[in-house]
C-alpha cells in the first residue's frame, strides 16, 4: 500500500498548472483529473478534484488561448517551478 497524506487540493492545482505549461492539452488534464479522483474513489479518501483552487486553474488553462499566458498567478508558478525542480 501507498503511503498517502490527506489529499490537497493546493497539490492537485499546482499539479494541473505543471502539466499545462509542460504543453499537455487541456483534454489531457481533464483526464488526469477524473483518474485522480477515481484513485481517491477507490482508496477511500476525499478527492480534491472539485474544489474551487482546482477549477480556477483549470478555469484559467482555458483561457490561455485568448492571452499571452496562463491566467494563473505568479505564486502558482513559482511553486510550480520548485516541483519541476525537485528530484523525485
Amino acid at each position: 500500500m501507498i503511503a498517502t497524506s490527506e489529499p490537497s487540493a493546493h497539490t492537485l492545482a499546482l499539479f494541473l498548472a505543471a502539466q499545462a505549461r509542460l504543453g499537455h492539452a487541456l483534454g489531457q488534464l481533464d483526464r488526469c483529473r477524473v483518474a485522480i479522483r477515481l484513485m481517491h474513489v477507490g482508496a477511500e479518501l476525499p478527492s480534491p478534484h472539485d474544489a474551487l483552487e482546482v477549477d480556477e486553474i483549470l478555469r484559467g488553462i482555458r483561457r490561455a488561448p485568448q492571452q499571452k499566458g496562463f491566467a494563473v498567478d505568479a505564486e502558482v508558478h513559482r511553486l510550480a517551478d520548485i516541483c519541476a525542480a525537485t528530484p523525485s
